[in-house]
């Protein structure tokens, strides 16, 4: 927890580990009395609804997923009483639910199949969710929907083919703001909602918000996100075997899209580069481009496989096959 009036953080838990068993908390969502948190807890391989408030080391298991069920909470309902979760069975299916916090029962609302559900929120008079859910298993672009609790209808929300996600309900529940790369880059939005469907074109509200995880709303009408920008760049520098040492300055080897290239693989006669690269065409999403540069003519060549997702992590990277 992080006290932004005094600037001081503390642990609410303090049992997660990497030893076994292994235990970590993850997906938490505060309660409107700004002193309760819900959050997911993993215990070697199963994952629990946890309630705790800030002033006390104890928890409450309200939700006991079974083994490999994941249990994703994602907002709480107006009264406090029902956590709206996310729950991911073993099946691969997905189901959007509500769980009291009073004795853990479920409430199913939608089920998804194997398109994933992955944010969603309540409506601040109780009567609506809104959801962003993949149009298939392995699309990579979300829509929104709003469902109306009562009667399970479901309806489409400022629909286009950009990637949509991220919906968080206003206050007095007359908008609904998404984060989308329907300008080309990912941008904050806003749609008016009027009896749980939008009643008119959605709004810009604020562009070039790469990579923006929303974190709700503060004194009414402030809308509070995060931006995970990391900048990485591939770098080219003389270095002497025998000294051991780096001879000359280090330079940047490409001169475009700077802070977006990383993870580069000599090709084995030493005149190429492959490298992850994150272009305008990814639209946000989790995918990179690969990238083949010619060192001497400064030539490249893109390549963009339809693959779900290339991993960028810092021990992942690109590899030339032997015969280049």
């Amino acid at each position: 927890l992080h006290d932004i009036a005094t600037g001081e953080s503390r642990h609410l838990t303090t049992a997660g580990t990497w030893d076994k068993p292994n235990q970590s908390a993850q997906a938490s969502v505060w309660c409107s009395d700004s002193r309760t948190i819900a959050y997911m807890w993993e215990y070697e391989g199963s994952w629990q609804l946890r309630v705790q408030t800030t002033g006390s080391p104890e928890h409450r298991v309200i939700y006991q997923g079974d083994v490999d069920e994941l249990v994703y909470p994602l907002a709480w309902t107006a009264d406090d009483q029902q956590i709206l979760t996310r729950l991911g069975r073993k099946d691969r299916s997905n189901h959007i639910v509500l769980i009291s916090v009073a004795d853990g029962s479920v409430v199913t609302l939608r089920d998804l199949g194997t398109r994933g559900a992955i944010n969603g929120d309540c409506s601040p008079d109780g009567r609506f969710v809104v959801y962003e859910h993949r149009r298939d298993s392995d699309a990579l672009q979300g829509d929104l929907f709003l469902l109306k609790i009562d009667t399970r209808e479901e309806m489409p929300l400022a629909m286009h083919p950009a990637n949509d996600r991220s919906p968080l309900f206003s206050h007095d529940g007359q908008w609904v703001v998404f984060v989308s790369d329907r300008s080309g880059t990912e941008a904050i939005w806003a749609v008016p909602i009027t009896d749980g469907a939008d009643s008119g074109e959605p709004r810009l509200v604020r562009h070039g918000v790469y990579d923006a995880t929303p974190l709700g709303w503060a004194d009414g009408d402030r809308y509070h996100y995060g931006i995970h920008q990391p900048m990485t760049d591939v770098f080219q520098v003389e270095f002497d075997p025998k000294r051991g040492a780096v001879k000359g300055a280090v330079h940047r080897v490409f001169d475009a899209f700077d802070g977006f290239n990383r993870a580069a693989d000599w090709s084995p006669d030493g005149r190429k580069l492959a490298y992850f690269s994150r272009r305008p065409c990814d639209r946000g999403t989790l995918a990179k481009t690969v990238v083949i540069h010619w060192l001497t003519s400064k030539e490249e060549q893109r390549l963009s496989p339809r693959l779900k997702l290339i991993r960028t992590r810092p021990t992942a990277m690109p590899r030339w096959r032997p015969d280049g």
